[in-house]
């Protein structure tokens, strides 16, 4: 997020094209780099005193931020700072999946603490991970088992290539009996690939040491 704020006007812009910073998106437990560029009119400004990011629920300003950001500024005209969403407060706001609204604010002190501009961000924040950092645990398993490759009657689900090996080993224990490979060649004999009818077929596998059940 690199932004220009300009202090007279109370503005808040992109700073690649100078578009009205209005909303943004933020995720749980995500960090976020912040770098503001300070503006009076047209022209950069030094600042010394303090910038700030609050993050609030939407509606609930008296209530504790979820996320804080506060960075000092040593007379310049840029300020960089990470918001970090990791908190207690922000995972618990976001506890289930889905988003949430919430507020973001950037302001600008003086080095007294006392506030010079600010500007107010509607945000939108979602959550990105579990507790566990494995987001499949809290959301229907889709991933077929050993018994559902092996019966292959699902269609709905999806299969590791354990699965699909799982699912021709297992077709191939029921259609095929393995006899006596270890003294016959694996090729099929010239007249196999003449054969087109199930019976000749059956017969060309048989003659290379695969009987078909």
């Amino acid at each position: 997020m690199h932004w220009k704020f300009d202090i007279d006007q109370r503005s808040l812009v992109r700073a690649f094209d100078d578009l009205s910073v209005k909303s943004a998106k933020l995720a749980f437990p995500d960090k976020y780099p912040i770098k503001i560029d300070f503006y009076r009119g047209a022209a950069p400004f030094s600042f010394s005193g303090k910038l700030r990011a609050t993050v609030k629920a939407t509606n609930r300003q008296q209530s504790p931020a979820l996320a804080v950001m506060e960075v000092t500024v040593a007379t310049a005209n840029t300020a960089e700072g990470v918001l970090n969403l990791s908190t207690t407060a922000m995972q618990k706001f976001v506890k289930d999946f889905g988003e949430r609204p919430a507020a973001m604010e950037v302001a600008v002190l003086n080095n007294a603490g006392a506030q010079i501009a600010s500007w107010v961000v509607n945000c939108e924040v979602s959550r990105r991970y579990t507790d566990t950092g494995d987001i499949t645990i809290d959301i229907p398993n889709s991933k077929a088992t050993k018994e559902e490759a092996e019966a292959g009657v699902n269609n709905e689900k999806w299969m590791t290539p354990v699965r699909v090996w799982d699912a021709l080993r297992k077709w191939a224990v029921n259609n095929f009996k393995w006899a006596n490979l270890s003294d016959k060649p694996l090729v099929f004999p010239p007249s196999a690939h003449t054969h087109t009818t199930k019976d000749e077929i059956k017969q060309a596998l048989e003659a290379s040491g695969i009987e078909v059940l």
